[in-house]
Parts: C-alpha cells; sequence; structure tokens
C-alpha cells in the first residue's frame, strides 16, 4: 500500500475487485501452484491487505516492509515451502500457462533459481527459486538493493547457486511491452485489458495480451515512456552490483 508513485495501488477497483484478487484468481490457473501466499509488511497501512487475505481464506504473512527478502525467508518458514515462486502484486495480468512452463523448465534442469527473460512482456515475470537458495540469500545478501529485491543476490551469484534464465522462444517476443503497475498509466492499460479480456475468459494468455494491444495502440502507448526497470537498475548501481 506504500507505494511513492502510486498509492495504494494493488487495493485499487477494476470492474469492482481490488487489482490484487485478479493476482491470486489469475493464479488459480496454474497446475504447478500447491498455495498462494500473500506476503505483505507488518506497517499499519498493509493492514488492510492482510484483513482482506483474511476476508477471502488466502493465506498471508506479515513481515519486515524494507527487508523484502528476509519477508520471503519468514514466510517460507512459516509455511515450510520448499520452492517458491514470486510474483509480484503489482502484475495482475501473469500469465498460468507461463507459470507452468518455468516451473517445468525449472525441476526438468534441476535449478535452485530460474527467472522469464526479458523477451516477455514488463509484468508476466516469474521467478522460481528453492527454500536452500532463499536461505542463502537471506543470510548473504548485505546491500540495501539485495535485501529488498529478494533475488537480486540470487542472479548475481549463478558460482552458488544453479540458475537459468527462461527464454521466450513462442511467436509473441514482446519485451517492449509494458504490463506491470507503477504509475497511473500503468493502471490505466491494465485496467482496459482486463475490461476487454477478462470476463470472457479469466485465464487468457500473453498472445492475447499482445493481441489486443497491437489492435489498440493508443492503450499501448499511455505508458510507453517509462523505461523496463530503469529506478531497479538505479539501485544496483548505486550499490556498486553493476556498472
Amino acid at each position: 500500500m506504500g507505494s511513492t508513485r502510486l498509492p495504494g495501488k494493488i487495493m485499487q477497483q477494476i470492474m469492482g475487485k481490488p487489482m490484487i484478487w485478479y493476482v491470486f484468481k489469475r493464479l488459480e490457473g496454474c497446475r504447478s501452484v500447491r498455495h498462494c501466499i500473500l506476503s505483505t509488511s507488518t506497517n499499519e497501512q498493509d493492514k488492510i491487505v492482510a484483513d482482506w487475505a483474511a476476508k477471502n481464506d488466502i493465506k498471508y504473512f506479515r513481515g519486515s516492509e524494507s527487508d523484502v527478502l528476509l519477508r520471503y525467508g519468514d514466510t517460507a518458514k512459516h509455511f515450510g515451502s520448499e520452492h517458491i515462486m514470486r510474483i509480484t502484486g503489482d502484475c495482475p495480468l501473469v500469465d498460468p500457462k507461463i507459470c507452468d512452463d518455468i516451473a517445468e523448465y525449472y525441476y526438468a534442469e534441476n535449478l535452485e533459481y530460474c527467472r522469464t527473460s526479458d523477451d516477455f512482456p514488463h509484468g508476466l515475470d516469474c521467478e522460481i527459486f528453492s527454500r536452500s537458495a532463499l536461505d542463502l540469500a537471506c543470510r548473504e545478501a548485505r546491500t540495501e538493493s539485495e535485501r529488498e529485491h529478494v533475488t537480486t543476490y540470487m542472479s548475481l551469484h549463478p558460482d552458488r547457486i544453479r540458475q537459468k534464465t527462461y527464454q521466450n522462444d513462442s511467436d509473441t517476443v514482446a519485451g517492449d511491452l509494458r504490463i506491470t503497475v507503477d504509475y497511473p498509466e500503468d493502471f490505466t492499460v491494465i485496467r482496459e485489458v482486463l475490461e476487454h479480456l477478462f470476463p470472457s475468459n479469466p485465464y487468457f494468455s500473453c498472445s492475447d495480451i499482445v493481441l489486443l494491444l497491437e489492435n489498440n495502440p493508443d492503450v499501448a502507448k499511455l505508458n510507453s515512456k517509462y523505461t523496463r526497470n530503469e529506478s531497479y537498475l538505479n539501485e544496483l548501481k548505486r550499490d556498486g552490483l553493476i556498472s
């Protein structure tokens, strides 16, 4: 709820439901997911999120607001999770098929960490990591960006954590497409997509999203000025993790 660029974004309403509801609804289409758990903070303003989860019979855990890595570690420990798929609450268009595909790849390759490549639209990001990789990161990560972004330490240590990037080998390569929510324009794009696609097919695919936005370029242009992961990359530079 404490987003500085779009305060309260995950509880903003779309067709009578908070945006976070669509994240969980879409994940119901995943065969590979056993439990969906909301990991939120102990900050007072996030009480509304925890209360919403309780009301909707969604498992949840509350931990540190700033040390999100620790919060993930504590959440996994609390629920006894051995493999964790990470989806952020500002990505309500998450594609259940992509999630299942990356899970299959993760197990087939015997990995400890796997993430989608940047060939996928920004907002369909999915990561999977083992409990052992998460515990290692919790023990070893030191910088602010490593503690805030959960998987930064993992991605920067392929020598210690078996990892691969899951490439987009479909015909729908659209890495320049932005369907995550950080700014008001992002929310408008997401609302348009959900209003067009969700009522007839709650588990619509990446291809459906791309086709819709190709046919409605004025909508796609609304948030095209924003650079993918710009603030995150600036934080990595600040902490000396990349040049």
